[in-house]
């Protein structure tokens, strides 16, 4: 649990998503799979899901950037 409120303070909290990031996602990938409903309007709960996937996506980006990283000054020092 710790280590999850570390990734949330640490890369979360300055992540923008917005309506253009959305809308590809929406139409690069929901609609396209099969049986997908169109949502009917902006304040649809999938758009809130839309917005909860893009941003762990990028949180998880952050993470994986920053992990790199130190992995590369770990063995700079070693």
């Amino acid at each position: 649990m710790e280590v999850l409120r570390f990734i949330e303070a640490r890369f979360r909290m300055g992540i923008r998503i917005s309506q253009a990031e959305m809308d590809a996602y929406y139409t690069g990938t929901l609609i396209r799979r099969p049986g997908r409903r169109r949502l009917r309007h902006r304040g649809d709960d999938d758009w809130d899901n839309i917005q909860e996937i893009l941003l762990q996506q990028q949180v998880d980006k952050l993470r994986d950037d920053w992990l790199t990283s130190l992995r590369a000054e770990a063995r700079g020092g070693l």
